[in-house]
């Protein structure tokens, strides 16, 4: 259980370096968005007296978005094999390279989706555990964790954004 869940963490990081495309995203950005911004919005966090007050918000919103993303973890491949038979009749170019990006795509959420469970339920023991014992260690962690969460979140609906609108597109111009 304990591998797996490692390899869930290293699956979820090592995403975050290529898009769905297969194109490598800057190393900067990255470093800023999931190393430099959640530690200073945690260093932040420390300073601010009334965030042991939205503990309770967070854990609730926490256990409802985790339990609403284990749904989606089980769709998405099934769309996939679905989109591979609709779309295995047609044999062009454009077609195989939508698939390939699809492809890529469904392989990058499952990790990125399996990654947030597994952030959010760290986060949600660790809240737990900064609501029974107050200390500036777990506020900076959990501060920090948030952040990447939602950075994670971000990732995975530019993604979806991005697919969608090649789907949107792609049967527009078939309509026409």
């Amino acid at each position: 259980m304990f591998n797996q869940i490692a390899k869930i963490l290293k699956d979820g990081i090592t995403s975050l370096f290529c898009d769905i495309d297969g194109n490598k995203r800057p190393k900067a950005k990255i470093i800023l968005f999931f190393v430099i911004i959640p530690i200073a919005f945690s260093l932040i966090s420390l300073k601010v007296d009334k965030l042991y007050e939205i503990v309770d918000t967070l854990l609730t919103c926490l256990s409802i978005f985790t339990a609403l993303i284990f749904t989606v973890l089980f769709i998405v491949p099934d769309k996939l094999t679905d989109r591979i038979k609709i779309l295995k009749e047609k044999d062009d170019d454009a077609t195989h390279d939508y698939l390939i990006r699809f492809y890529n795509f469904t392989k990058s959420f499952v990790k990125q989706i399996s990654f947030v469970i597994v952030l959010s339920l760290a986060l949600i023991i660790l809240l737990i555990m900064q609501k029974l014992y107050t200390c500036d260690i777990l506020t900076f962690i959990n501060s920090c964790l948030f952040v990447t969460l939602i950075f994670y979140v971000l990732i995975i609906l530019s993604n979806m954004y991005i697919l969608l609108m090649d789907d949107i597109e792609r049967n527009g111009n078939e309509i026409k």
